[in-house]
């Protein structure tokens, strides 16, 4: 592949993602008062009793500070909290309240219709074939 039709693909990709984070930023901020981001910190808090926010960074292949911001509003609304790590006296870990767990069900079924709708366009193994691609992508 030539340079200039590498940065077009990328270009391609990029505009995309923003795309389709917008149109479910609108959706999930308009009925449920988060956004993207915050379905997926929460997503990834929902998997585990808690999570370090420096493992929660690499994770989203966010930084540690990234984290900390994002989850500063879940926090204030009482989503999440922070509780002392009870391996590591120098750290904490961050899970989802009761409140985020049923906020996070409620924002699930939403961008699962959301997403349902969008990737409806894309016949079944179109979609498998484009998360292998962007699977081998992120490396």
């Amino acid at each position: 592949m030539d340079n200039q039709a590498a940065v077009g693909l990328y270009e391609e990709l990029a505009l995309t993602s923003t795309r389709l984070t917008g149109s479910l930023n609108r959706v999930l901020g308009g009925v449920h008062g988060i956004s993207a981001t915050d379905l997926v910190l929460m997503r990834a808090l929902s998997t585990d009793a808690g999570m370090r926010r420096i493992d929660l960074a690499e994770v989203l292949g966010m930084t540690a500070s990234g984290v900390s911001r994002a989850l500063r509003p879940l926090e204030k609304r009482g989503l999440v909290q922070s509780t002392r790590d009870p391996h590591d006296a120098r750290a904490s870990r961050t899970l989802l309240t009761e409140a985020g767990q049923t906020l996070l069900a409620q924002a699930g079924v939403t961008a699962e219709e959301k997403v349902q709708h969008t990737l409806g366009r894309l016949y079944p193994d179109e979609v498998a074939a484009l998360r292998r691609l962007l699977a081998k992508l992120r490396g």
